[in-house]
């Protein structure tokens, strides 16, 4: 449920019941998040939440298990990892939370998988999310954050399509961009294509695009 993997971790779980092709992958779920939040705030010391997020030791059990599978997914994936924040209070009816909080690319290590885990707990607590949330209410008094961890599709382009057009139910949306999916969930460079119900083009607006976002072969993105 959202309540153990989140809105994101939902969605995708759902697309693996339908048989959807879904880059391999493991969810760090809420529990976890509580169990190492606990420990850390029960600590002695000062500094804010998100600096004791992405500075104090994880649990020992927990840092045992998340790099005894970031390990496993690296062999078995071949590519580079992402991590992919996954909130109780995403993908929301009313609100989507979309882009408030952390993603991080191409990851090669499992330090690095470790570290961006922290990033996507530590955004929950960020001040753009604490102000979105605060801007209405998101149904979850308590928000809670999971973290997917999934393999890196090295995408030439990607894209999201919208089966009904907010503006025009009658129509499909298709917003896309060449390289990694990130210049699109920010808004940069992206080009709209309307359809028809059937797939076939209606009209374009194809943008300016002086950058391409790709994964280096050594980690990260450029």
């Amino acid at each position: 449920t959202a309540a153990d993997i989140g809105g994101k971790g939902v969605n995708l779980d759902t697309l693996i019941r339908l048989g959807f092709d879904v880059p391999a992958g493991f969810c760090v779920t809420t529990r976890t998040f509580r169990e190492a939040l606990r420990l850390w705030t029960r600590g002695p010391g000062g500094g804010d939440l998100v600096q004791r997020i992405l500075e104090r030791p994880f649990p020992p059990r927990i840092e045992r298990e998340l790099r005894d599978a970031a390990e496993g997914l690296l062999r078995m994936a071949g590519t580079g990892l992402a991590a992919r924040s996954s909130a109780t209070e995403e993908d929301q009816d009313e609100r989507s939370m979309a882009g408030q909080n952390e993603t991080v690319l191409n990851i090669t290590t499992p330090d690095g998988v470790l570290a961006a885990i922290r990033r996507c707990w530590a955004s929950l607590f960020s001040r753009e999310s604490i102000l979105y949330r605060a801007t209405g209410a998101t149904g979850d008094d308590n928000p809670e954050m999971a973290v997917v961890v999934q393999q890196v599709v090295p995408a030439a382009a990607a894209g999201v399509l919208f089966t009904e057009n907010p503006m025009d139910p009658g129509e499909m949306l298709l917003s896309a961009s060449p390289g990694l999916g990130e210049t699109v969930v920010s808004g940069r460079a992206v080009d709209t294509w309307y359809l028809d119900r059937a797939g076939e083009v209606l009209r374009a607006q194809i943008a300016e695009k002086p950058t391409l976002l790709a994964a280096r072969s050594t980690g990260g993105v450029e």
